[in-house]
């Protein structure tokens, strides 16, 4: 139901986004941001000759996902969580959330899919993933209380018990996995970055991919850069422990082809119900 007035339209906040308003104001962090560039020119030539070679599809937000959980795990110390106010909690896997946006009672509402143990899964499984949080029949258990009474509490009683929910390091690992990843980049052209409320120790926003001239060895030539936002919780992290991790990210995209090859039998998952694949950047949905 809306209201109407000459200069503009009165209309009822979904009710859905009420969960998305809880989280962000349950997560106050002391956030540091680094923004980069990555030439992604060798891992977009891999992606490609790989969807030809196998017919299956592969995001490059799902490849790029692939370093990020590679990097954590050599060091998780980037993911840890506090653990009261004296200790923290360092994770073992990398649970990876994505948010992906599925339509809900005539909504588009985004919601987090959990990629669990990102780090021992293939770029192609990883997609595979992706692609069934976003087409699959069923919403994650994250999306449950969407779908119940759960969104007609007053807000301090939900918050409330999401703050006792997620206290708990192993607990808030299995609802909302360990670190983020999501996309900006698909919704505009030229170059950007993408910066968003950090709700995580560490996660990444994939920005635009442009074309532009870079040097390479002696010469000039056209590459493919894409841009990545990192953010870090600096209760945590400290600036050069996040420095040295957003190095050795870059490194480990740029030098793909030594680190991961991408062999035919690299998927293990089926992925023969997802077969129109996307624009390489449009994997996942903004976290808002």
């Amino acid at each position: 139901m809306s209201e109407r007035d000459n200069d503009f339209t009165v209309v009822k906040l979904p009710r859905f986004q009420r969960q998305m308003i809880d989280w962000l104001d349950l997560n106050t962090r002391h956030p540091v941001f680094i923004v980069c560039e990555v030439d992604v020119t060798e891992a977009r030539q891999l992606i490609r000759d790989f969807r030809n070679r196998t017919g299956r599809p592969l995001s490059l937000t799902a490849y790029i996902t692939s370093f990020f959980a590679s990097a954590i795990a050599e060091n998780r110390m980037v993911q840890a969580y506090k653990a009261g106010r004296r200790k923290i909690a360092i994770f073992e896997d990398v649970d990876v959330a994505m948010v992906v946006e599925r339509d809900i009672q005539g909504f588009k509402i985004p919601l987090p899919a959990v990629v669990r143990s990102a780090e021992r899964l293939s770029p192609a499984d990883i997609d595979a993933e992706i692609r069934l949080a976003r087409h699959g029949d069923t919403p994650q258990a994250w999306a449950q209380p969407l779908l119940g009474p759960w969104l007609l509490l007053p807000s301090i009683v939900r918050r409330f018990v999401l703050r006792r929910l997620l206290a708990n390091p192993r607990r808030r690992k299995k609802i909302t996995g360990t670190t983020m990843v999501s996309a900006a980049g698909m919704f505009g052209h030229g170059a950007g970055w993408g910066i968003t409320p950090p709700s995580y120790t560490i996660s990444l926003v994939t920005g635009s991919l442009i074309r532009k001239p870079c040097v390479v060895g002696d010469g000039i030539e056209p590459r493919e850069i894409l841009g990545l936002t990192i953010a870090f919780d600096h209760d945590i992290v400290d600036g050069a422990v996040g420095a040295r991790f957003a190095q050795r990210f870059k490194e480990m995209i740029e030098d793909c082809r030594t680190l991961r090859p991408l062999d035919d039998d690299s998927a293990q998952a089926s992925t023969a119900a997802f077969e129109n694949v996307e624009d390489d950047t449009s994997a996942v949905a903004p976290a808002l």
